[in-house]
């Protein structure tokens, strides 16, 4: 059995479409189970990204580097899952705020009106009487680039997902409030 890193050399170097048919061949099955794995979503089209696996493996087989001691079947893994994650999240409302950053684009009347802005937002957050939450927002938004929720976990002593997710689900309070 010839090992992948002939079979990508081989591709790299002279598009070998014997080459490419025995490593698609070889990591298809990596690559359909990690899709079927989120087929979950309605977002997830299983057929079209099953239809796309030749040209995946294809173009993967084109950027792996050998160099990194990763075996190509978990390259392939890892890039199905990164690609099946973006397509989750592609759509996805992001709840960050920077309510600190100077917009430098805004005249006189527009810094007037984000200034507001920012009043409301504070008077809507401090309704909320979870200290957590408001040691979250604190953290998150003191500087001028909100805080990773890695950097922020530990000081909280939860979860980077933990701390992200209850300052999600009293955002969406806020959110609402500011709505209306």
């Amino acid at each position: 059995m010839i090992p992948d890193s002939v079979l990508i050399d081989r591709i790299k170097e002279s598009a070998d479409n014997a080459a490419t048919l025995e490593l698609i061949t070889r990591h298809s099955g990596v690559y359909i189970d990690v899709i079927n794995q989120y087929a979950f979503s309605p977002k997830i089209q299983v057929p079209e990204l099953r239809d796309d696996k030749t040209f995946n493996l294809y173009s993967w087989a084109l950027t792996y580097d050998p160099t990194k001691e990763t075996q190509f079947g978990s390259y392939v893994g890892k890039k199905t899952r990164w690609m099946c994650l973006n397509i989750l999240n592609r759509d996805a409302q992001s709840v960050e705020m920077d309510v600190n950053a100077p917009n430098t684009d805004l005249d006189t009347q527009g810094n007037a009106d984000r200034n507001t802005e920012l009043g409301e937002i504070n008077t809507e957050v401090g309704k909320i009487k979870d200290p957590l939450f408001w040691r979250i927002f604190k953290l998150r938004f003191n500087e001028k680039k909100p805080l990773s929720w890695r950097a922020l976990a530990p000081r909280v002593g939860m979860s980077y997902e933990g701390a992200r997710k209850h300052f999600i689900k009293h955002i969406g309070v806020v959110k609402e409030a500011m709505a209306t």
